[in-house]
């Protein structure tokens, strides 16, 4: 007997109606809970402080791209904790971040990097170089960037690009950088001034180690604006003598002056050429005890006017009467006394001098 024959056979159409009532059903329930599960997601606050782009993936899926030095907020996130990941430039990051029901949360990855701007103030162009890396040349008046340097501290060395104006010194900086920020260095003024007065009464010559610099009238003040830090030598030069000089060590970017006394002096030179030790005395005063045969002596300093130089040889005292005029080099010489009354000449007097000094 066939086993169907106590069976009651249903219409195909009622099959497929309840089949589509239980779809129906199943598919009204999953959008429910659709809804009702999109209304417990959260709000995801990406902020990249990196110098370049990230990808963000949250668990495993990749939810799109956040710009360098950007924010963007990412909607539609399901609650709970949750696995942020980003990949760029540099080594990879990941966060595990709480995402709270209709909430937002917020992550935040930090720069890599720090960043020197070197402002250069010089008024010359300058070569500049961080940790002895050459990072570039900056112009007068403009701004270099030093990129990609690591947290910590750093050396900055900025030396003249011309050869004129380089010496030994250098402007050096150290300087704390930090991610994600820029420290700023400033190179200040390099070169050096200094401001000369002639305070003399006749017109001279400026020389600036040796070579010629300015000519200078009486009373003129010259400024000198382009000398580098170090040591100076500085002359004031009169028919080819020095009548003053200074030297000065100059700071970069330093302002000094220098104002020469004018002294209103002369020198006196005394050579002996006899064959014995002369003593010479300046109006009565011992200025050398002993000056030798064939040799000669200066006395600097001596105020203008007249004077008397006495010579003193075999105990025998010979005065001079001299005039010492400004920045004039006044000679006296010392010769071997003249034969005595037994040889038939006249012994010298010792008022003589105008036979013996000469200027």
């Amino acid at each position: 007997m066939n086993s169907f024959s106590n069976r009651t056979l249903l219409p195909s159409t009622t099959v497929r109606s309840t089949t589509l009532a239980i779809l129906s059903t199943l598919l009204l329930a999953g959008a429910a809970q659709a809804r009702h599960t999109a209304r417990l997601d959260g709000t995801l606050h990406v902020s990249n402080e990196r110098a370049g782009p990230v990808q963000v993936r949250v668990d495993g899926d990749r939810i799109g791209a956040v710009p360098a030095r950007s924010k963007v907020a990412f909607a539609g996130i399901p609650n709970g904790v949750r696995l942020v990941e980003i990949e760029g430039r540099g080594p990879d990051d990941a966060r595990e971040i709480a995402v709270p029901v209709r909430g937002t949360a917020h992550v935040r990855f930090e720069p890599l990097f720090g960043a020197v701007d070197v402002r250069n103030d010089a008024r010359i162009a300058m070569r500049v170089t961080v940790d002895g890396r050459n990072v570039g040349t900056v112009a007068p008046g403009r701004t270099l960037e030093a990129d990609r340097l690591r947290p910590g501290s750093h050396t900055v060395v900025a030396r003249p690009v011309d050869a004129r104006y380089a010496t030994g010194d250098a402007l050096n900086r150290a300087v704390d950088v930090r991610p994600g920020r820029d420290a700023a260095v400033k190179i200040s003024p390099w070169l050096a001034s200094v401001t000369v007065t002639n305070p003399f009464r006749q017109p001279v010559e400026l020389r600036v180690d040796g070579r010629a610099a300015q000519q200078m009238r009486p009373g003129l003040r010259q400024t000198l604006t382009t000398l580098t830090p170090g040591l100076h030598t500085f002359e004031l030069v009169s028919r080819g003598r020095v009548i003053a000089d200074q030297r000065l060590r100059l700071a970069p970017g330093a302002r000094q002056a220098w104002q020469p006394q004018d002294r209103r002096v002369g020198d006196i030179r005394v050579s002996n050429d006899g064959r014995g030790p002369v003593q010479v005395l300046l109006d009565g005063r011992c200025v050398e005890d002993s000056l030798g045969a064939r040799q000669s002596f200066v006395i600097r300093d001596v105020a203008l006017g007249t004077h008397t130089v006495t010579l003193v040889t075999r105990g025998r005292p010979i005065a001079h009467r001299v005039t010492v005029q400004p920045f004039d080099d006044t000679t006296v010489v010392a010769r071997d006394a003249a034969p005595g009354p037994r040889d038939g000449r006249r012994a010298p007097s010792d008022r003589d001098d105008d036979h013996y000094a000469r200027r």
